[in-house]
This record gives C-alpha cells, structure tokens and sequence, in this order.
C-alpha cells in the first residue's frame, strides 16, 4: 500500500477524493457523520480501494487518539504491513521496541470488527505479561474509537468484546498449554512475541481458522 501511495500519482489522486468527501461528511454532520450511509459507503470503498488495508483509515476511526490529534501511518510507513489483511496468506514482523506496534494492531482489531459484520479476530501472546500489556492497550484504544458506545446484551470485558453486528474479539494466552484456544473460531490470527511461543502448541491455535472464508495471520 505505502508503495503505491509513493508510485501511483492516480491512486492516490483517487484516495484523496475519497478522504475529502469523508472529512467534509464529517465536518457537516458532525456527531451523526459516522452513522450516514455514505460515510459506510466511503469507508468500504477506501477499505477496497487499498487492497482491504485499514492503514487509510486510522485518522476517521481515531480522530483524537494521540493528544486530541489524528493516528496516522503516514509517518510510520512500515506499519502498513500491519494494517492489512493478508486474506489466505500470512504476513510476518519482525520490530523492535517501541514503534506502536501494539496500538496499531488493536487499531486494526477495532476497526475490522466495525465494518465486517461476523469478523472474529484473535489475539495469541505467549506469556501473561504480554497479554495484560495488550489488554490495557485494547481499553485505551476502544476509549478513543469513534464507534466506541455502550451495548447491552453483548459481552465485554478486557479478553472478550462482542459487538452488535455480530463480530467478535478475543484475547488469549497459549504457554504452557493450548487449552484457551480450544473449541475457538476465527477469521483472524494475530500472534504476539511469537519467538516465546511454544510452537509444539501451533497446530491446535491453527485449527481455529480452518473454517473461515477469509483466514488471515500474523506473527
């Protein structure tokens, strides 16, 4: 995606039309511009148009994220392979500390879980650590979520978010044992510190995606 934002004069001529008319939605219906229907539309088409990356859609589902300002990629580029949906693939990371890249993975938790309805997506540390670490991020984050609103019905607590349109969110740790991501199904693998991680416990956590239509995962 950040290659065809450098190299493709008309890509991006087309993605800067479509953030136009979403940021003017936005200052015209204020409040109520996220529940338009040509806001979802715009969404959808962006989330396409950019090859079912969320990247470009960071600063309309976090307008005030980092001190009342915008989140964006745009001057992190390299977290862009961290927004994408590798639908049938699987995408690997290597990063150093301190790049966001626990902020910008609950980004995208969020805002899949927004705009496909049915999404189940699964968060997998090695140690609990890491899981809390992750958990409170995932708080912070829904905190600052333009679609962040109270539901009765649903479940939600730091390990399990359950959404209204039927998507689902869950947080786990695998260590000593497999045993929390039995009985488990999800679209969307996401594996945190995965050079901790007992890989002799691999194939139970991967028969969690077998029945998804769009398995996607990340290490």
């Amino acid at each position: 995606l950040y290659s065809e934002l450098q190299n493709s004069p008309a890509f991006v001529g087309r993605i800067q039309k479509l953030i136009a008319e979403l940021n003017k939605l936005d200052k015209d219906l204020g409040a109520a511009a996220p529940y338009n229907s040509r806001t979802a539309e715009i969404v959808y088409e962006l989330f396409k148009s950019c090859q079912y990356n969320v990247g470009m859609l960071l600063p309309f589902f976090f307008p005030n994220a980092l001190k009342g300002n915008p989140l964006s990629l745009l001057n992190r580029p390299f977290a862009f392979c961290l927004t994408e949906m590798n639908v049938g693939g699987e995408t690997t990371v290597r990063a150093s500390r301190q790049i966001a890249k626990s902020t910008t993975l609950c980004a995208r938790q969020l805002i899949l879980a927004e705009i496909l309805p049915g999404f189940r997506s699964l968060y997998i540390a090695p140690h609990s650590e890491h899981l809390k670490t992750y958990q409170n991020k995932l708080r912070e984050m829904e905190r600052n979520f333009r679609y962040n609103k109270i539901t009765t019905g649903f479940r939600s607590n730091l390990a399990f978010k359950e959404y209204p349109n039927g998507s689902i969110t869950e947080l786990i740790r695998v260590d000593t044992s497999a045993g929390d991501a039995r009985g488990k199904t999800t679209d969307d693998k996401l594996f945190d510190e995965f050079q901790n991680f007992d890989v002799t416990f691999l194939p139970e956590v991967e028969q969690t995606s077998k029945a998804s239509n769009m398995p996607c995962t990340m290490y």
